[in-house]
């Protein structure tokens, strides 16, 4: 949220030494002053093309303003983050059905937009961004390849015009909000690093980065357990609000929430013998408990959001979302949010 500029000293300010500088922007609402040759000018977490100039000046006047630095090209960076279903657990590139790749109409943004991942996947360790069909590698399933909601929400945000886009994927199978990803614990946390490190890497390539939306995709394991369900209101706050202050984040940035559900899960598996009534009613009214703590904070949380994944197609056992259920999540994903993004 702020750039540092730097520059030389001249010998005079009109007809006296320097006594100090004065930077100014374009467009107009960020300066300062300084007696040093660098200063930082914070409030830059907008997506507006800024440039700057610095003028010397001294007890006689002030001498000529220097020339406007080059405008810093703004990237936009979204943060998808979730279980199970935002790692694209049984959402292949390649379907299993059609023998065809999801990237065999070579869209745009598959090659323009970058994209940065953690999670339970095999690639090179420190790698940077790559582009949106670099292949996530499975390491439960270890060659197959699959995809989460990144991939339709970056090609919906491209079809509405935001260009320069970079998506950060943090992810983690089976992950409890209660227990993985409470504020300051260790998937917080790296959620915290990895997005920053996103936001350096593209600032140390001249760049000037903001975060456009953050996208969550979890409560399946909340669901399980009656207590954190009951309590899933009340983590959702906090973890919103924790992201929302440590992160640099404008005050506008949508937060998106997919409704989650394990109901036909649940219904799979009392069909098939997998649960009896009485275990199976409690996991659909803990279910419940989650959809409905989540349709609460996106009413009452500012610039909060919500997609329903109860209609999206599922693979067999109807845990997770297919593949066409995962671009269906990621279109509505920006649907949401794309007129925050352009």
């Amino acid at each position: 949220g702020s750039i540092t500029i730097t520059w030389r000293a001249p010998a005079t300010a009109g007809s006296g030494p320097v006594g100090g500088y004065v930077v100014r922007s374009e467009p107009r609402g960020r300066t300062c002053a300084t007696t040093s040759t660098s200063c930082t000018v914070h409030g830059i977490l907008d997506r507006t093309p800024w440039r700057f100039s610095v003028t010397a000046w001294s007890r006689v006047g002030a001498g000529a303003p220097s020339a406007w630095t080059t405008a810093l090209r703004s990237v936009v960076v979204v943060v998808v983050a979730g279980q199970s279903n935002a790692t694209g657990a049984e959402s292949y590139v390649v379907s299993p059905s059609t023998h065809r790749s999801i990237f065999d109409r070579h869209l745009p943004a598959d090659s323009k937009v970058g994209l940065s991942f953690w999670g339970p996947y095999y690639f090179p360790a420190g790698i940077p961004p790559q582009p949106l069909d670099y292949p996530q590698i499975n390491s439960s399933e270890h060659s197959v390849v699959t995809f989460g909601p990144e991939i339709g929400l970056a090609r919906g945000l491209w079809a509405d015009g935001a260009r320069h886009l970079l998506v950060e994927k943090v992810v983690a199978n089976g992950t409890s909000l209660a227990v993985n990803w409470r504020p300051h614990g260790s998937l917080f946390d790296i959620l915290v690093k990895r997005t920053r490190t996103l936001l350096a890497w593209a600032a140390s390539k001249g760049w000037s980065p903001s975060i456009g939306g953050i996208y969550w995709v979890q409560g399946e394991a909340d669901s399980l357990r009656a207590t954190q369900a009951a309590a899933y209101r009340v983590h959702l706050a906090a973890f919103i609000a924790a992201v929302r202050s440590t992160l640099p984040c404008d005050r506008r940035t949508p937060f998106v929430l997919a409704e989650t559900t394990v109901g036909p899960w649940v219904r799979y598996r009392e069909h098939h013998g997998g649960c009896g009534k009485v275990t199976c009613d409690h996991l659909l009214a803990y279910n419940a408990t989650v959809r409905a703590a989540q349709v609460a904070i996106a009413r009452s949380v500012r610039d909060v959001y919500i997609s329903d994944t109860a209609p999206l197609p599922r693979t067999s056992v109807q845990l997770h979302l297919s593949w066409v259920g995962e671009l269906e999540l990621g279109a509505a994903f920006a649907a949401l949010s794309a007129r925050h993004l352009t």
